[in-house]
């Protein structure tokens, strides 16, 4: 229970979205090879990022950063290969004002 009460006090107290980015399943045989996944995976970060941020700052109702967690699985449910993100947002963006 103390370890839960911990994690809550950092825990903003809004709304979260939760959206998931799927690699086009034509790019899986990219990441047969250990360095091309690699780069493969990072690219796949900064492209999400970089969609991210611009929807936050490009938003007329946001028009800040929007902050977000990811988490990368390379499996779905039925054991085949489905590389995705799962990203958990916070339903705010910080602004110049804060």
């Amino acid at each position: 229970q103390a370890w839960i009460d911990k994690q809550q006090q950092q825990v903003l107290h809004c709304r979260y979205f939760h959206l998931v980015f799927t690699l086009p399943h034509e790019l899986n045989e990219l990441t047969h090879s250990e360095a091309q996944a690699k780069h493969l995976y990072s690219a796949l970060f900064e492209a999400v990022w970089q969609t991210l941020s611009r929807f936050g700052m490009t938003r007329k109702h946001l028009q800040g950063q929007l902050g977000c967690t990811a988490v990368l699985h390379t499996w779905g449910q039925t054991l085949t290969q489905h590389i995705h993100l799962h990203c958990l947002i916070p339903g705010g963006a910080v602004t110049e004002q804060g």
